[in-house]
């Protein structure tokens, strides 16, 4: 919509500035200010004056939101701030420019001008009092260019409210035709609707059956078990059934014939999926039975097919008008500052006017149905003001409001079916079992709120604490060096009370073999040396008289001290296992961090998963895996867009289709295409879109920017 806007709107300031001009000049008059000449006239011609004044206030007020919403003088940063904001608010346009509203403003010129030109010339008024009163006219003029810029946008929202839609329908369509599973449920939705309508047809068949065999019917003989007074019921309840029975078999015959079947089931015949041969299919469906259960399915398809027919042509006429739409609008320009002419003639003279009337002629035959003639439409000699007038009130009055009854009328018939039909097993099923399940309910609501409790509000306590916050003040605590918090597999004091009781065994152990530890040295000095050796690990003086006791094992068991020896031996082993030990936790230690991160990670990615999706789903109404949809369209309609363009591009001939169904991608386009941009380069996104809407690009450098949207793009739209 912002392509047909911001050519309204560029053409609105050019307007203004022609009508500020001859409102002057009107107000300058003397038919305005001169009592006296104002009697001379007629009050006939006062009020036509008055009526003029008052349709052209109207036409120019009713695009008065439009002029709010202006972005003529916006900076940079305001710029930036449409673009992201996507397409401008021209709500209360929209709202103002209503087809009722402008028929009713433009009823009193439904047999032409007010102040026609022969009218005027009729009258045996002064030159001047002729020249002011033509002056006047110009308002018509002016009024009549107003209106067909009101009816540009309320055309094109018409158009756009009643085709966009379309693409939800046939995305609908495609998915029930493409998918068994979604055929058959289409099948169980539309069942109850389709079984009332054949059961009607079905009554209505044998009804007219019997009514047509009336008495040339001839009753069957009851059989000999019949009771006498049972047999006038059986002979008409044998002929009911008949009836009811050949109904129902030619009805389904009709929809599920051989040949008829073939033709719409090419490329999913529902025969395959039960096993059975296409050579074989004759013999199925003489089977009435068969016949009978298949046809609602073959029914349906038909059904979902004739309506996406339906929708997409629908879809393309729509297209077809809105291509004649933008092509049509005006381009008017500013005045030349050199030129002293007077305004109204400078729009004569520039041929606004004049493509004002064809502009005005081609909307008629086009939403009159004649749309082949509008491509060959080049102006006749009839068109004028006057004809203008009376054609654009017809299409405000007449021809828009039948048109969006009939674009209303045949979205209803193709559209999905409403939403009662399609949730009746849903709300049958509620209706069924909700009371019985209130009741259970309302019983055990005290051990359904402690359920509740206890397994969804202690698992979010429960994961919140010991999962992210104590995993958090663990990693800030590192971050501290906080002794308290740090990973550790053994006590701190745990190496040093195992080293200092092996000091105090060997010392003992050497007090008591003095000898072995140097006769030569002072018995104090040779002690130290024992210990130091002792904290580097060196116990060669408790092995020394381990060899010695080897020599005689039974005796240095029984008389000697080998028993203290070998636990000497098992405490030095204990203090080996505990300073390796000591190593790995020291190693823990100093990736502690590591390990915090680690810890915290997993559940600090759940939280961030689920915030994502809470806020991706408050600004665009869709949780975040839901996204690969609009990645799919946003993909389609770039596609769609660089096929267009490239056939516009070998097309010399105007195709308003395309047209159209370029603008159609261009909204979806932006629309999807702007949810998944990062919010700091929307507003990018959205100038690269406007771009390819722009007039003042050939289609040659729309190509080139539909490359770099790929380019610059193309990695927020695949998965």
């Amino acid at each position: 919509m912002s392509v047909i806007t911001d050519a309204v709107r560029a053409n609105l300031e050019a307007l203004d500035v022609y009508s500020s001009s001859a409102l002057r000049e009107i107000n300058e008059l003397k038919l305005v200010n001169d009592t006296e000449i104002r009697g001379s006239v007629g009050s006939d011609v006062l009020g036509s004056i008055d009526q003029i004044q008052a349709v052209f206030a109207e036409c120019y007020m009713i695009l008065e939101p439009l002029r709010k919403t202006s972005n003529g003088h916006y900076g940079q940063k305001e710029k930036r701030a449409s673009y992201a904001s996507g397409v401008e608010d021209v709500e209360d346009v929209i709202k103002s420019v209503t087809g009722k509203k402008l028929g009713q403003l433009l009823a009193p010129f439904a047999q032409g001008p007010i102040l026609a030109s022969s009218a005027i010339s009729s009258q045996n008024y002064s030159e001047e009092i002729k020249k002011e009163l033509r002056t006047m006219s110009k308002l018509e003029g002016l009024s009549l260019l107003y209106s067909l810029l009101s009816l540009y946008l309320y055309t094109g929202q018409l158009l756009l409210k009643n085709t966009i839609p379309l693409s939800d329908e046939l995305a609908y369509w495609e998915s029930v035709l493409n998918s068994r599973l979604y055929m058959l449920l289409y099948v169980v939705q539309t069942l109850p609707v389709r079984g009332y309508e054949f059961s009607k047809a079905l009554y209505n068949d044998v009804v007219v059956k019997n009514i047509e065999t009336g008495t040339r019917a001839t009753l069957p003989t009851p059989p000999e078990w019949v009771p006498e007074k049972l047999r006038p019921f059986y002979s008409h309840a044998y002929k009911w059934l008949r009836f009811t029975l050949q109904s129902i078999y030619s009805s389904s015959r009709s929809i599920m014939s051989t040949r008829v079947f073939f033709n719409n089931l090419k490329s999913r015949p529902i025969v395959s999926t039960i096993g059975i041969s296409p050579r074989k299919a004759s013999i199925f469906t003489n089977n009435v039975f068969v016949t009978i259960l298949g046809a609602p399915v073959i029914a349906a398809k038909r059904e979902a097919i004739h309506r996406r027919e339906n929708i997409l042509n629908l879809k393309s006429a729509n297209a077809e008008k809105l291509g004649v739409l933008l092509s049509e609008l005006l381009t008017i320009r500013p005045a030349d500052e050199d030129d002293d002419s007077d305004p109204y003639e400078f729009l004569e003279k520039t041929g606004v006017l004049t493509k004002a009337f064809e502009a005005i002629s081609k909307f008629e035959l086009l939403f009159q149905g004649e749309t082949s003639a509008v491509g060959m439409y080049s102006g006749t000699g009839s068109d004028s003001i006057q004809s203008s007038l009376v054609k654009l009130q017809n299409l405000f009055s007449k021809l828009l409001p039948s048109q969006q009854k009939q674009i209303r009328a045949t979205r209803s018939k193709n559209s999905r079916p409403r939403a009662i039909i399609r949730y009746w097993v849903s709300t049958a099923l509620i209706v069924l079992y909700a009371p019985a399940l209130i009741k259970n309910v309302v019983s055990e609501w005290d051990e359904l709120v402690l359920f509740f409790k206890h397994n969804v509000v202690g698992t979010l306590v429960g994961f919140w604490n010991n999962w992210i916050i104590s995993p958090l003040n663990n990693i800030f605590a590192t971050v501290r060096h906080d002794d308290n918090s740090r990973i550790a597999i053994m006590s701190k004091q745990s190496l040093e009370s195992d080293l200092s009781s092996l000091e105090r065994m060997v010392t003992d152990y050497s007090l008591a073999n003095i000898s072995l530890a140097g006769q030569e040295l002072d018995p104090r000095l040779a002690l130290a040396t024992v210990q130091e050796n002792v904290k580097n690990g060196d116990i060669t003086i408790v092995m020394r008289k381990y060899e010695q006791d080897l020599k005689s094992p039974v005796k240095s068991i029984i008389m000697g001290d080998m028993l203290t020896n070998l636990l000497i031996q098992i405490q030095k082993a204990k203090v080996d296992g505990t300073v390796a030990i000591s190593g790995i936790d020291k190693i823990l230690k100093s990736q502690e961090l590591v390990f915090g991160v680690v810890a915290a990670s997993p559940s600090l990615l759940v939280v961030y998963w689920v915030l994502r999706s809470v806020e991706s789903y408050i600004r665009t109404g869709y949780v975040y895996r839901f996204s690969r949809d609009r990645k799919l369209l946003v993909l389609q309609s770039l596609n769609n867009i660089e096929r267009l363009l490239n056939l516009a591009l070998h097309d010399d001939a105007i195709n308003f289709e395309n047209s159209g169904m370029l603008l159609l991608e261009l909204i979806t386009l932006r629309e999807n295409g702007q949810v998944l941009v990062p919010k700091d380069r929307r507003w990018e996104f959205v100038r690269d879109v406007n771009d390819l809407t722009s007039k003042d690009f050939t289609t040659n450098v729309k190509l080139v920017t539909i490359t770099r949207m790929w380019n610059n793009y193309g990695s927020y739209f695949r998965d």
